[in-house]
């Protein structure tokens, strides 16, 4: 997706279940919708300033899913950049 290609994504140190041993840190975004750890709903950063990108992502999902899989219902999509 040529969205992705040029995003800057955050650095997080906070995604230890996805790294390598030796990794302190990954390039990572949430897109969306999410519950806060204190109970609200709220728009992630990522998508604030570019609310097209969630539909866009949504979309590309629909349009290539496994014909094993009908849907893909989510509020929020995470991607991880390995750069």
């Amino acid at each position: 997706m040529p969205v992705l290609a040029s995003w800057e994504f955050d650095r997080s140190k906070q995604r230890e279940n996805i790294m390598e041993p030796g990794v302190t840190e990954v390039f990572s975004d949430t897109f969306g919708l999410v519950r806060r750890r204190d109970g609200p709903v709220k728009i992630c950063q990522a998508t604030q300033g570019c609310p097209q990108v969630p539909p866009l992502m949504a979309r590309r999902l629909r349009d290539n899913l496994p014909a094993s899989i009908s849907a893909f219902p989510s509020t929020s999509i995470t991607v991880t950049f390995d750069p």
